[in-house]
């Protein structure tokens, strides 16, 4: 709470512009917040985004969510769920081959009276299939964070539980909702695990990536593998303090995993099949103030298969596709905090964010949202919410270590009390706001050319702007450059300024302009 107070209070507040977009549909919701967690694209190129909510009819609840829609953005359903508690989040969502969905997050469950992890089971139209809980009978809070299809149509789930001795659980499942066999996991010591994401292969063997924390605030990435039935094959731990493989992908010979590291250094590690390192790709944000790596990042294949990660702070994200060598390809950058990314079998790319900072939208802060921008392929140029962005990356090696994990069982599955909460979310087509949003139509200056790659020019017909000052901003409120208006037009030079996003200021009036 310390670190996000200061987080809040050292970041400059800026209001900037709202900016429309064909390319993109923002979700939000009067009465309640949309606290987008994850996004997988659907079979009909379509997607579903499952998250929070906190629900603002007479008593406050925390809710979770289902939202699924197809590939025009119009036609769509949502549900929305409470247990009339504090606690109730949906977190990962899976497409079975027959069209349906599993959610999974976590909840209290007033039939056991306890905390638990949450599943549901949706089919293609929203109905429910089935309700249920997980939990150890200690009240433990409990949270499915992955879920993984096999082709026999069982799938497999992995969490985390939060309690005196913290540990992580993987599970097998049919259809369903019965279990066919579960394991849970620790560590020695006073140490705590989470195993975040799990992959199965064509074997029956799985992979799964986390981390161990071995201090109040050090973690120590750690990866392993489990036989058909969650026996331990083996694991290790990685070398570096302050890392954290959040999720992993897996070819026919090589596990990538999405690394957190610290602050400003993000990564992708790959290892072989016996754990061993074989290369970090580390990327940094040019600015020291730039996206911090905070919650779950994920890390997937694009139809060429090549590696796509993202980070991201409370403002702003940005997206890294590299080659499975390590190689960088590509990267861009958004407004609002990267909760998924996605392809379709025709390559069309979808972008998840989720804004604003802190949940500002005008005068309102109870308008918390989502939005989804589709590509044709990874190309930012085709949406004005998305930009070209460099970051600065190199290669390392740090090598792995074993690590003994503790196996046991003791999880059980009770039918789950999830009420349904009718809300329907509005469509916009609009960019995630980035600290609120000033119309485009009540800005009292033009600038031109726009998008422009030597000169920018300010002009404006009110005499009040006369000796005021611009200023010109990037895209982290980072001040680059101001200077006095002694005219109603004034030329600014910015061939020396890398391509991406930019703000120009005058008085409380903001507008973007796009370097190329």
């Amino acid at each position: 709470m310390k670190l996000l107070l200061l987080i809040l209070l050292s970041w400059p507040i800026l209001f900037f512009a709202q900016t429309s977009d064909s390319r993109t549909q923002k979700y939000w919701e009067n009465s309640s917040h949309l606290n987008a967690k994850g996004m997988i694209v659907t079979m009909d190129k379509g997607f579903a985004v499952v998250g929070s909510t906190d629900i603002f009819f007479g008593p406050s609840y925390i809710g979770g969510f289902v939202f699924y829609s197809d590939s025009s953005g119009n036609n769509h359903w949502e549900k929305i769920y409470t247990s009339f508690g504090n606690v109730f989040s949906f977190e990962s969502i899976i497409q079975l081959p027959d069209s349906s969905f599993i959610a999974g997050g976590k909840m209290f469950n007033p039939i056991t009276n306890r905390n638990g992890a949450a599943l549901l089971k949706l089919d293609i139209q929203g109905n429910e299939q089935w309700k249920k809980s997980i939990d150890d009978s200690t009240g433990a809070e409990m949270s499915i964070l992955d879920l993984e299809v096999l082709s026999d149509s069982t799938f497999m789930l992995t969490g985390t539980k939060t309690s005196i001795e913290d540990g992580s659980f993987i599970m097998l499942m049919d259809t369903a909702g019965n279990i066919l066999w579960k394991q849970s996991y620790e560590v020695f010591g006073p140490n705590d695990l989470s195993i975040e994401s799990i992959h199965s292969l064509p074997n029956g063997n799985s992979f799964f990536s986390g981390g161990i924390q071995i201090s109040e605030k050090d973690y120590l990435g750690v990866l392993g593998c489990i036989d058909s039935i969650g026996n331990i094959v083996w694991s290790v731990q990685g070398s570096q303090p302050n890392s954290f493989y959040t999720d992993l992908v897996v070819d026919s010979s090589t596990i990538y995993c999405r690394n957190i590291k610290n602050a400003s250094t993000n990564g992708i590690s790959a290892f072989d099949y016996e754990g061993n390192l074989l290369w970090n790709y580390n990327f940094y944000d040019q600015d020291q103030n730039g996206p911090q790596p905070a919650g779950k990042r994920k890390i997937s294949f694009d139809l060429d298969s090549n590696l796509v990660a993202y980070f991201g702070n409370f403002s702003y994200s940005i997206f890294q596709q590299i080659s499975r060598q390590g190689m960088n390809m590509n990267q861009f950058a958004g407004f609002g905090m990267a909760q998924g990314i996605g392809f379709t079998a025709d390559n069309q790319c979808l972008v998840m964010l989720s804004g604003p900072a802190f949940g500002v939208k005008s005068n309102s802060i109870y308008n918390n949202h989502f939005a989804i921008t589709r590509l044709d392929g990874i190309a930012p140029k085709q949406s004005s919410c998305l930009w070209e962005y460099n970051t600065i990356d190199n290669l390392s090696y740090e090598p792995t270590a074993p690590i003994e994990l503790v196996e046991s069982t003791v999880y059980s599955m009770f039918p789950a009390m999830m009420e349904n909460v009718p809300l329907s979310p509005t469509i916009d087509q609009f960019c995630v706001d980035y600290l609120s949003g000033l119309s485009e139509e009540h800005i009292e200056f033009s600038l031109s050319p726009n998008p422009t790659n030597e000169t920018i020019t300010i002009n404006f017909n009110n005499p009040e702007f006369i000796n005021e000052r611009f200023v010109l901003y990037d895209v982290t409120g980072q001040e680059l450059m101001q200077s006095q208006l002694t005219s109603n037009e004034t030329t600014i030079n910015i061939t020396n300024f890398p391509s991406g996003v930019y703000w120009v200021k005058i008085g409380v009036w903001v507008k973007k302009v796009i370097v190329e």
